[in-house]
């Protein structure tokens, strides 16, 4: 009830599926809890996909733990940060005409640059719908930081494995600067090629 308050009192127009919506992902918040591992329509989860317990006691190639809830300072700065509405989730098509040029044109306006974007895998399926071109655009469009870095997960299953990916795991997490980025593209390379680079 504190949730679906909170959610109406942005202002948001929600409809009853919308609102079901939200208690059916928080619900299984609750029941299924440290079990939790991701899923999708049509798709059981797969044994390879981490549960949420083993995403927050993961640890780094040097032994460390980076989640959120490893340290109380960790946790401390991203419930701020939450608390303080800065993480805002945007749904939208990374190849399409608005939500990339519309988050480029608010930052924008407010004098920031983006230090860090994650797109997960979605840069394989860009490629395979031949919409890679346009995403390449609105990434261009953004006000990108000198230094900032796209962050992707490269999933081994069904293509070539990557270098650096650890025995056991599924996906491979890869940084790359911009200028790399745009290097690679203007080099005309392949999903595999750029994510090889």
């Amino acid at each position: 009830d504190r949730i679906e308050t909170a959610v109406l009192a942005t202002g948001m127009e929600l409809t009853e599926e919308d609102l079901e919506t939200i208690r059916r992902f928080h619900d299984e918040f609750v029941s299924a809890r440290l079990d939790l591992r991701f899923s999708s329509h049509y798709r059981q989860p797969q044994p390879y996909y981490p549960t949420l317990r083993r995403l927050l006691l993961e640890r780094d190639r040097s032994g460390g733990q980076r989640s959120y809830v490893a340290t109380e300072e960790a946790y401390r700065y991203l419930r701020r940060f939450q608390a303080e509405d800065r993480l805002i989730p945007v749904v939208g098509n990374l190849a399409g005409p608005t939500a990339l040029k519309a988050i480029g044109d608010h930052l924008r306006g407010r004098g920031l640059e983006v230090t860090a974007f994650y797109t997960s895998n979605v840069e394989f399926y860009l490629f395979q719908d031949g919409s890679f071109g346009r995403f390449v655009d609105n990434v261009r469009s953004l006000p990108l930081a000198e230094n900032g870095v796209l962050i992707r997960s490269y999933f081994n299953r069904f293509r070539r494995g990557h270098p650096s990916t650890l025995p056991g795991y599924a996906s491979t997490q890869l940084v790359q600067r911009y200028a790399a980025f745009n290097e690679a593209v203007e080099d005309g390379v392949s999903y595999t090629a750029l994510m090889f680079r």
